[in-house]
């Protein structure tokens, strides 16, 4: 059985919900890093930055980071197809994966904690400001992109619907994704409806 560290929220509910279209068994143990406690302190054995989301696979190897997770387990259960079997299709679903982590992801992370990169409130808030301006111009750059398949960029659910419907919940907010990205937004759909990740969406996006 999987162990999943995750908190209420965060990225970990990608990662939920791949679990459970690949149909592997796990236990979810709530972590939130910023409030201590000892889930948190085993996280931090586990993974030293005391991150989520942080999955112990059954043979008790530590897989980190978002979007190596997800790539891991496609890559386990490829009768999922949460990864392209085609070379092109797969090659532009890793290509936008990972550009969403790379970029977006980061931008969020500088906006959430502007204090670890630079020092005074007013400086703080202009560099909140900054990375909000850059996540948006990131989102639209995707949107530009897709064209009408009815996931992003296929004609089935894979680990980037995952990962783009769990960030869609973040900043910039579901009122701009409709208004600025109407294709991203359509597209995400099938995934936020999907019967078997509800109750994921519902659990860690609704107050």
């Amino acid at each position: 059985m999987y162990t999943l560290y995750g908190c209420k929220g965060c990225g970990s509910a990608a990662i939920e919900a791949a679990l459970t279209l690949v149909g592997a068994p796990y236990q979810y143990i709530e972590a939130e890093p910023w409030s201590g406690g000892p889930a948190v302190d085993e996280l931090r054995r586990l993974n030293p930055l005391a991150q989520v989301p942080t999955l112990l696979t059954p043979d008790g190897t530590v897989l980190t980071e978002s979007v190596a997770i997800l790539i891991w387990l496609s890559e386990q259960y490829p009768a999922s197809h949460l990864l392209p079997t085609d070379a092109t299709a797969r090659a532009t679903v890793l290509r936008w994966l990972v550009y969403l982590t790379a970029n977006a992801y980061a931008a969020i992370g500088i906006g959430d904690f502007p204090e670890r990169w630079i020092a005074g409130e007013a400086e703080q808030g202009s560099l909140k400001a900054f990375a909000r301006a850059r996540l948006e111009d990131y989102w639209r750059t995707l949107e530009r992109q897709l064209g009408d398949t009815p996931f992003l960029f296929t004609q089935q659910l894979t680990v980037l619907d995952l990962l783009a419907a769990t960030m869609s919940h973040w900043r910039p907010g579901r009122d701009w994704f409709q208004q600025e990205c109407p294709k991203l937004t359509a597209a995400l759909q099938s995934t936020l409806s999907h019967t078997a990740l509800a109750p994921i969406w519902i659990r860690n996006f609704t107050a």
